[in-house]
């Protein structure tokens, strides 16, 4: 018997990988541990400020109180085909030892589409405190959502 729990939360990680293994991951959090009446409070990273911002750099200091902490260069850059933001971290003095990540990007329409069959159903979406009515037909072309790196998603098992 698997644990069950009343909420799972998951921050910085969604989107790692294709988009069958988000299917999976979501399928696998309403199947073997969201107990029923649960919730899912999941972050999940939207593509329009990573695809304004491709192509910029930006210097930052060390961390203080960070012990190894160093300067890096922080790149963005962003493939429009995939969705996907690269993230890249360049250490100043050891450019040698630069690293980059990527996360796949969802806009809120891309990322209902993705829920379907996973047995999740949306109860819930903000972008730093302002609660967006994604099933509205409206055009928005300003708000929040413009500016933001990720979105809050709460979610409900179907069952």
């Amino acid at each position: 018997m698997n644990a069950v729990f009343d909420v799972v939360c998951c921050w910085e990680t969604f989107g790692l990988g294709s988009d069958a293994d988000q299917r999976r991951l979501l399928k696998r959090i309403a199947r073997e541990w969201l107990a029923p009446n649960g919730s899912v409070l999941l972050e999940v990273y939207n593509p329009i400020r990573p695809a304004r911002d491709a192509g910029t750099e930006q210097r930052l200091a060390p961390l203080k109180g960070v012990p190894g902490s160093v300067e890096m260069i922080e790149r963005c850059h962003f493939d429009p085909d995939h969705c996907r933001w690269i993230d890249e971290w360049e250490p100043t003095a050891a450019p040698e030892n630069a690293l980059a990540q990527t996360i796949r990007c969802y806009t809120p329409a891309d990322f209902l589409l993705l829920l379907e069959g996973t047995g999740l159903t949306l109860k819930h979406i903000e972008v730093e405190g302002q609660v967006l009515d994604v099933r509205a037909n409206t055009i928005t072309t300003s708000g929040a959502l413009m500016q933001a790196w990720c979105y809050l998603v709460q979610l409900a098992s179907e069952r």
